[in-house]
C-alpha cells in the first residue's frame, strides 16, 4: 500500500470512527501514530519528503492531543490545573524538541540518515507514550 493510500485510509478512519460512536479517541490516535511510525521507519534517504510528511502529521496529532489535555485541565479544579500545568508544559517542550530533531534528520546526509531517522521516531514514540500516560494518570480519557 502506498504512503498516500495509508494516509487516505487513516483520514477515512479518523472521520468514520467518531461519527459511528466507536471506541476511545486516545486509543484511536495511538493506533494511527503507531501505524505511521511503522511506515516512516522504513523510508530511505531518497524518501525524505514522505518521511517529513508522515512525521509532521503524527506530531501534529500529538500536539492536538496535548492541546486537548490542556483544555481539560483548564476546565478542571484549581488543584488539577496546578498538577497538570507543569506536565503539559513539559509535553509541549518535548514536542518542540522532537520537531527540531526531525528537522535535523531531514538535513542529515546519507551516512547519518538512518540513525537520525530512527532517533526521531524513538522520540516521537516516547512523546506519544508520555501523552497517553498523562491522560491516564489524570483521568483525562480520550
Amino acid at each position: 500500500m502506498s504512503s498516500r493510500s495509508v494516509v487516505r485510509v487513516a483520514i477515512l478512519v479518523a472521520i468514520a470512527l467518531p461519527s459511528a460512536g466507536c471506541g476511545d479517541e486516545g486509543a484511536r490516535v495511538r493506533r494511527e501514530i503507531e501505524e505511521a511510525l511503522a511506515a516512516i521507519r522504513t523510508y530511505s534517504h531518497s524518501q525524505k519528503d514522505r518521511f517529513e510528511e508522515r512525521f509532521d502529521s503524527s506530531l501534529d496529532r500529538l500536539e492536538i492531543e496535548i492541546d486537548r489535555l490542556e483544555a481539560k485541565a483548564a476546565a478542571g479544579t484549581a488543584d488539577a490545573r496546578r498538577r497538570l500545568e507543569p506536565r503539559i508544559a513539559e509535553l509541549e517542550r518535548e514536542a518542540a524538541d522532537v520537531r527540531d530533531r526531525m528537522r535535523a534528520a531531514i538535513q542529515a546526509g546519507v551516512d547519518s540518515w538512518n540513525s537520525q531517522r530512527d532517533e526521531s521516531c524513538r522520540r516521537l514514540e516516547a512523546l506519544e507514550e508520555e501523552v497517553e500516560r498523562c491522560r491516564r494518570e489524570h483521568g483525562l480519557g480520550g
